[in-house]
């Protein structure tokens, strides 16, 4: 979680969201916190479409996120 939050934080969306993507295929479990640092940044940067755009990915691959998180 600390390294895919630092890399988001330091605008290195590309390789935080690859790591995230690599913890979700090995069924690894993510903290939401993980998952709003990462949408934040992009938000940040203008791309609020791509942020939205992955949060339903990430609630596809992700049913425990999914269930937490039903306002979208």
């Amino acid at each position: 979680m600390i390294l895919i939050c630092s890399l988001a934080m330091e605008q290195r969306l590309d390789d935080a969201i690859d790591i995230v993507y690599d913890m979700l295929e090995h069924s690894m479990a993510l903290y939401l916190l993980t998952y709003k640092t990462v949408l934040e940044e992009l938000c940040s940067e203008g791309n609020s479409n791509d942020a939205f755009e992955l949060l339903k990915d990430w609630k596809k691959r992700d049913l425990s996120m999914a269930k937490r998180i039903t306002a979208f």
